[in-house]
């Protein structure tokens, strides 16, 4: 298929015109920590217990720093008409909506709820909620045969837990001698001056009510660069370059 020149106005290529579909190859930024930003925020009902303060500091420190180069990813883009058009970037799909002067935004938002109840007839409940939503936004502005932008993922989760303070030897043959409320993950109790992972046993009342709680919400977003350009690679070479491209630091 022979290369259109773009010569009419960009608003009208992306309306569905047929020169806007083409292939393109996209430049991505390797991201690291620093483009991570997360917010985490922990309730319990566990007496005497503290959230766990993941500060880095101790006697022994050991930091690693590692950059990767950049990947590269064939695109197929299609613009649909009414100013929204698809992103096929190798095996995943965005659509996509015109912001104007040659702005758009790509966008998929991915959501799981799961909720799990467990009980024992005599004398145990456990239930737990999960919430979770992961947003993955592609900013690209065009202007000619290049394109520029960002790319931000941004995952929220809200989780809930809800265990028995105790139970019974019966029920501990069952469930085990410790709860499955992850409270030893994000809590911890003083023992005469060791700090150690808050659990739920099944004789020792830990919670300040009949049931241990405990929510965990997150918020983590990460961004990234992206650029590229529209190739000479025709409708006919796309099952062949689709798969293509390099991986980060490779």
């Amino acid at each position: 298929m022979k290369k259109l020149a773009l010569t009419f106005p960009l608003a009208l290529l992306l309306s569905g015109c047929s020169a806007f579909s083409g292939l393109w190859l996209f430049e991505f930024e390797t991201p690291s920590d620093d483009n991570e930003e997360c917010t985490d925020s922990v309730g319990h009902n566990f007496t005497g217990a503290t959230v766990v303060d993941d500060d880095g500091t101790g006697s022994y420190t050991s930091e690693r720093t590692t950059v990767y180069s950049n990947s590269l990813v064939f695109g197929r883009l299609q613009g649909n008409g009414g100013g929204q058009a698809t992103l096929v970037l190798a095996d995943e799909v965005y659509p996509g909506t015109d912001m104007g002067d040659g702005r758009w935004v790509f966008q998929w938002i991915g959501t799981a709820v799961i909720t799990q109840l467990d009980s024992h007839e005599l004398g145990y409940d456990y239930s737990e909620d999960r919430d979770a939503e992961t947003t993955e936004t592609l900013t690209l502005t065009f202007a000619g045969d290049t394109v520029t932008g960002d790319v931000e993922s941004q995952a929220v989760s809200f989780r809930d837990y809800s265990e028995s303070d105790q139970w019974n030897e019966d029920v501990a043959l069952d469930v085990g001698d410790r709860g499955q409320i992850p409270s030893n993950v994000y809590l911890e109790v003083d023992n005469k001056g060791m700090m150690n992972p808050a659990f739920n046993e099944w004789d020792v009342s830990e919670c300040s009510d009949a049931n241990c709680t405990l929510t965990v919400d997150s918020d983590c977003t990460t961004s990234w660069s992206v650029t590229g350009y529209r190739t000479n690679f025709g409708e006919d070479d796309y099952d062949a370059v689709q798969g293509a491209g390099q991986e980060p630091g490779t």
